[in-house]
C-alpha cells in the first residue's frame, strides 16, 4: 500500500495518522522518541506492509507485474493500489474523497511538530502539491513513477508503467477488490485491540 491507502486505513486518530505516515521515513531508533500514539501508528503501518506482502492474492498480483518490473513489482503494485482505491473510493468509504484529503492534510499539520525536521518539509510539500489526490489519476501516477526512476538503486525505466498497468488493469483490479476487504478486517482487528475509540 502507498500513502493514500495507509492514511485511509489509519481511521481518524491523529496519532495513528502521523505514525502511519512517518513509518517509511524513520529509523527504528527514532521510533522510541515519538509519542506513544504515534508509535502505534508506526506499528500499524508495519502490520499493513507485512500483511500485504504475505497475502497470497497480492503475491499473485506481483507475479503479473514481475516480468516488467522485476524486484520493483511490489512497489509498483503498492502505488497502483492507491489508484484503485481512488477508483473504488465510494465502495470503501462513506466520506467523500475531497473531504478525506482535507481532513488528513489538516491532521498531518496538527501533528507536524512530532515529526523530524527533514520529514516536516516533505509533509508540507506533499500537502502543497496534493500528492494523495494525484495518486488517484493515471497522469499523477505517471509523474510519481518518473520521480521514482531517479531514486531507485538499480536501473529501471518506469516510464511505461502507467501503460502496462492499464493493459493489466482487469486482472489487477480483481486482485485488489478481493484483497482489500481482507486488509480492512485485519486493520479493524488491530485498531479494536489497541485503540477502541477509533475505527477506519
Amino acid at each position: 500500500m502507498n500513502y493514500l491507502a495507509h492514511l485511509f486505513l489509519s481511521g481518524k486518530d491523529n496519532g495513528l495518522i502521523c505514525g502511519n505516515f512517518l513509518a517509511d521515513f524513520i529509523k527504528n531508533a527514532e521510533v522510541a522518541q515519538l509519542p506513544e500514539p504515534v508509535q502505534l501508528g508506526v506499528k500499524l503501518h508495519r502490520l499493513i506492509d507485512t500483511y500485504t506482502d504475505s497475502h497470497p492474492v497480492m503475491r499473485e498480483s506481483n507475479k503479473v507485474l514481475h516480468p516488467y518490473f522485476h524486484k520493483y513489482a511490489p512497489v509498483v503494485s503498492d502505488m497502483y493500489c492507491d489508484y484503485l482505491l481512488g477508483k473504488h473510493w465510494d465502495t470503501f468509504s462513506s466520506e467523500a474523497l475531497t473531504d478525506f484529503l482535507q481532513r488528513i492534510y489538516g491532521q498531518l499539520m496538527i501533528g507536524i511538530d512530532t515529526m523530524p525536521d527533514r520529514i516536516q518539509s516533505r509533509t508540507k510539500q506533499m500537502i502543497s502539491h496534493n500528492w494523495l489526490q494525484s495518486y488517484t489519476t493515471i497522469q499523477g501516477l505517471g509523474y510519481a513513477f518518473m520521480r521514482m526512476t531517479e531514486r531507485v538503486n538499480f536501473p529501471m525505466d518506469f516510464s511505461k508503467a502507467p501503460e502496462i498497468l492499464l493493459e493489466n488493469e482487469l486482472v489487477l483490479e480483481n486482485y485488489f477488490l478481493e484483497f482489500f476487504p481482507n486488509l480492512l478486517t485485519e486493520v479493524q482487528s488491530f485498531i479494536e485491540a489497541n485503540l477502541t475509540t477509533n475505527q477506519p
